[in-house]
């Protein structure tokens, strides 16, 4: 049993994090009912992360869980994506149906080898903010607007980029096939 120091501070904790952060931890971790503090200090070493079917203000709490590898955000609207500059463990990332416009938030991410910013909220995305991901090896940007594959020409280890319901010239399709024969583009 936790004397009532501890409590308070789970209780500050959980008051910070708020309610749909509860949730999807609790749904990612398999829990029902109360958080111990081995479940909190559990959060700390998360690798793997499906944040989805929340009312989400912001992506703060992510700054807890340095530690992710594959992070999986879908139906969010927020205005503030930095905190995801904060994982550079993460391999993989999943942001369809977003409001992640501007990919500078992404660029620190050295190991990313997956990134998924499909079917976004926004009229038109950024991708300059990618053109350092030289780990990059999959791309889906499907249905994205304003897209240019000149800011993804120097992505060396690109194996897949898939481009389905996305408005793309074919001079930009054919220069950037030239330059990455071995890519395959789903166009």
């Amino acid at each position: 049993m936790y004397d009532s120091t501890i409590k308070l501070k789970l209780q500050e904790q959980w008051d910070w994090i708020g309610e749909d952060w509860r949730e999807i931890l609790a749904r990612n971790l398999d829990l029902i009912g109360c958080f111990s503090q081995k479940d909190l200090d559990f959060i700390l070493t998360l690798e793997e992360l499906d944040c989805y079917e929340g009312n989400f203000k912001d992506l703060t709490p992510l700054f807890l869980m340095p530690q992710l590898r594959r992070l999986e955000l879908r139906d969010l609207e927020i205005q503030d994506y930095s905190p995801l500059s904060a994982l550079h463990n993460l391999e993989v990332l999943s942001a369809v149906f977003c409001s992640l416009s501007d990919t500078c938030v992404l660029s620190g991410l050295q190991n990313l080898e997956v990134l998924d910013l499909s079917y976004p909220v926004s009229d038109s995305i950024d991708l300059t903010g990618i053109k350092n991901l030289t780990e990059l090896r999959e791309l889906y940007l499907n249905a994205c607007q304003g897209l240019s594959l000149y800011d993804l020409i120097h992505l060396p280890n690109l194996e897949v980029i898939s481009l389905y319901f996305s408005p793309v010239k074919e001079e930009e399709l054919h220069m950037f096939q030239q330059v990455h024969p071995r890519c395959h583009i789903l166009h």
